[in-house]
C-alpha cells in the first residue's frame, strides 16, 4: 500500500508531497500478509476483478475489521470500502 500511495502522489502531485505523506505512513501499523489474507485476496481478485494490490488491500481490511478510505473506484460497492 505504501508503494502505491507514494508512487501515485509523486507522479501526480510531486516529490515533496509524496515524501510528506510517506513520513506519516512510516508511523502506521504494518500487517503481515498471511496465507489466509493472501488466499482471500486471490478469491476477491477472481470474484471482483481487482488487481493483486487492490485485492490484498481489501482482504487485509476485511481480516482486521478495518475500513478502506479511497478515491479508487475499483473499490466501489465493497462493504469495507468508503469512496471519498
Amino acid at each position: 500500500m505504501i508503494y502505491e500511495v507514494y508512487k501515485k502522489l509523486k507522479r501526480q502531485m510531486g516529490e515533496e508531497l509524496a515524501l510528506e505523506v510517506q513520513a506519516h505512513l512510516a508511523e502506521t501499523r504494518v500487517i503481515e500478509l498471511t496465507v489466509e489474507i493472501a488466499s482471500k485476496a486471490a478469491d476477491v481478485s477472481i470474484e471482483r476483478g481487482l488487481s493483486m494490490a487492490d485485492s490484498i488491500i481489501y482482504a487485509t481490511a476485511e481480516a482486521t475489521n478495518s475500513k478502506i478510505k479511497t478515491s479508487d473506484n475499483h473499490f466501489k460497492g465493497l462493504p469495507s470500502a468508503e469512496i471519498i
